[in-house]
C-alpha cells in the first residue's frame, strides 16, 4: 500500500512540474506519447518503416503557379481507388520538400485547406492546398507531397518510395503523367489571363485573374479602311494561314504595334482581335508595371500556344536607350522577344500613344514588330458612324449625328462615347420616357464637357462649334 501511495505521489508530482513550469514540455508529452500521428516525420517513418532518407527515391518537379488546377486534378484521377493511408496539410517552412520532412522535427500535419481558384467559369474549382498523400501499390509504400512557395510561386512535386523496392520508373510514369495533364492545360487554355500581384506576408504572391472582356464585332469598329485591311492582313488572314507557312519553314510568330493618340480605339481593337481569335488562342495580358514577369508570361504561353501576349502603353519600359529606369525592362522584353524559336505559335501585341518615345530596337525591328498600325482620330465620316454607334437605346437623327460630327472635329472615338453616354443623360432629366435625342440634349453635353475645362481636347470657338 506504502509502494502504491508513492509512486502516485511522484507521479502527481511529475503532472505538477510538467503543467506548472514548462507547457511545452508538456505538449512534447502528449504528442509523443499519445498523440504521435501529428508529426509528419513519425507517420513518414511509419508509413515506409524505419528508412534512412537516403535509401529513399525521390522524383521531383517544379511547374507553373497557373498549373495547380491541372495537377490537383491528374492527382485526384491517379488516387482514385488507391488505398489512402494518409491525407493531410503540413506546415510550410523554408524547407519544403518531402526529403525535408523525413528528417525535420516537429513539424506537423495541419487541417486540410481547400482554396478556390477561378477559371473563367460560373463556380471557381476548388483545390487542395499543400499537402501530402500517403498509399500502398500493393505492399509498396509511396507518397506525393504538392506545395506552392518561391517568389514568383511555383508548385512543386515529389513523389517518393524506398529503394529497395525498385520501383523508380513507375514513379517516373506518375511524374509523367502529371507532365502531359500540364502540357494539355485545359483549365486555362483560350481563356484571357493576367496575373495580379498581392503582398502575402513579406512575400510577392500571384494570383491568376481570367478577364471576361466585352464582345466588339467588326461593325463596331470605326476606323478608316487601311487600318482595317491592316489588321486583316497581319492577323486574321495572318492566323488561317500561319499552318501553311510553317509547312514551309517560315515563321508563325507575329509581332504588332498599335499606336495612335489616347482614345482613338486601340484597346476597342483588342477586344475585337482577341474574341475573334479565342477559340484557338489564349490571351496573356501584361501591364508595364509586370514587365518583370514577362519571362513567366512567355514561358506559359510558349507551353499552351498558340498564344497572344498583349502589352499595353509599352512606351512606358520601352523609351529610348539612356533612360536607366527603363533600360531593364526593356532588355527583358527584346530578350523575350528575341528568344522565340522560329514555329513558336506565339503573336505579340504592344501598344502604345507615344510612337515617337519607343527604342529603335522595338519600332523598327522586323522579327520583333513586323508591322505598325496606326490608330488616328476619326475623320467626319468616323465622327457620325461613332454616333450613331453610341447612341445605342435611343434615336438619334442623321442630321444631328452629322452636326455632332461637324462641331467635334479632332474629338477621338473615347470622347464622343463620352459625348452620348451625357446625351443620354440630359435626356433622361428631360423626359424620363422620351426615346430620341434633340438637338439640346447633345449640345448641353458638349457644353458641359467643355465650359470651363483647361485641359480639354476641345475648346468652343465662334458659332458655337467646338474645334482644338
Amino acid at each position: 500500500m506504502f509502494a502504491l501511495a508513492l509512486i502516485f505521489v511522484i507521479l502527481f508530482a511529475v503532472y505538477i512540474v510538467i503543467h506548472v513550469f514548462d507547457a511545452n514540455i508538456n505538449n512534447w508529452f502528449c504528442r509523443r506519447y499519445f498523440y504521435p500521428h501529428t508529426y509528419v516525420k513519425d507517420t513518414l517513418r511509419r508509413h515506409f518503416g524505419s528508412i534512412e532518407p537516403d535509401d529513399m527515391y525521390i522524383v521531383s518537379r517544379s511547374f507553373q503557379k497557373m498549373m495547380q488546377i491541372e495537377l490537383y486534378r491528374e492527382i485526384q484521377k491517379f488516387l482514385k481507388g488507391k488505398v489512402i493511408v494518409r491525407k493531410g496539410a503540413i506546415e510550410l517552412y523554408n524547407d519544403n520538400r518531402l526529403n525535408d520532412c523525413l528528417t525535420t522535427n516537429n513539424r506537423e500535419f495541419e487541417a486540410v485547406k481547400y482554396i478556390e481558384l477561378d477559371i473563367g467559369e460560373e463556380k471557381p474549382v476548388r483545390c487542395l492546398d499543400n499537402v501530402l498523400y500517403l498509399w500502398r501499390e500493393g505492399q509498396i509504400p509511396m507518397a506525393l507531397l504538392l506545395i506552392s512557395s518561391g517568389s514568383p510561386p511555383m508548385m512543386h512535386v515529389d513523389i517518393a518510395v524506398p529503394k529497395k523496392y525498385r520501383t523508380g520508373p513507375e514513379i517516373e510514369q506518375i511524374m509523367n503523367r502529371l507532365e502531359n495533364a500540364i502540357k494539355d492545360c485545359e483549365s486555362y487554355r483560350h481563356k484571357i489571363i493576367s496575373f495580379e500581384s498581392r503582398e502575402r506576408y513579406s512575400d510577392c504572391a500571384h494570383d491568376i485573374k481570367v478577364h471576361r472582356l466585352s464582345s466588339v464585332s467588326r461593325e463596331q469598329l470605326i476606323l478608316p479602311e487601311k487600318t482595317i485591311d491592316l489588321l486583316d492582313r497581319n492577323l486574321l488572314n495572318f492566323v488561317e494561314k500561319r499552318q501553311q507557312l510553317k509547312e514551309r519553314g517560315l515563321s508563325a510568330k507575329k509581332g504588332i504595334l498599335f499606336y495612335g493618340p489616347p482614345g482613338t480605339g486601340k484597346t476597342h481593337t483588342l477586344h475585337y482581335v482577341i474574341g475573334q481569335l479565342k477559340k484557338e488562342y489564349t490571351t496573356f495580358l501584361v501591364t508595364a508595371e509586370q514587365v518583370a514577369n514577362l519571362g513567366m508570361y512567355c514561358s506559359l504561353a510558349r507551353l499552351i500556344e498558340p498564344a497572344i501576349i498583349v502589352l499595353e502603353d509599352v512606351d512606358l519600359i520601352a523609351r529610348e536607350r539612356g533612360a536607366a529606369a527603363c533600360e531593364p525592362a526593356l532588355n527583358k522584353l527584346l530578350n523575350e522577344m528575341d528568344g522565340l524559336k522560329e514555329d513558336a505559335d506565339l503573336i505579340f501585341i504592344l501598344t502604345t500613344n507615344r510612337p515617337d518615345d519607343l527604342e529603335d530596337a522595338i519600332r523598327n525591328r522586323p522579327g520583333r514588330i513586323d508591322q505598325a498600325i496606326e490608330f488616328p482620330k476619326p475623320d467626319k465620316a468616323g465622327l457620325i458612324k461613332l454616333a450613331q454607334l453610341y447612341s445605342s437605346g435611343f434615336e438619334l437623327s442623321e442630321e444631328d449625328a452629322a452636326a455632332i460630327a461637324v462641331r467635334t472635329e479632332g474629338a477621338s472615338a473615347a470622347f464622343i462615347k463620352e459625348l452620348l453616354r451625357r446625351s443620354a443623360q440630359f435626356l433622361l432629366e428631360r423626359d424620363e420616357k422620351a426615346v430620341k435625342f434633340e438637338t439640346s440634349d447633345w449640345k448641353n453635353a458638349l457644353r458641359e464637357m467643355l465650359t470651363g475645362s483647361t485641359f480639354g481636347v476641345l475648346a468652343i470657338g465662334e458659332a458655337d462649334k467646338f474645334v482644338l
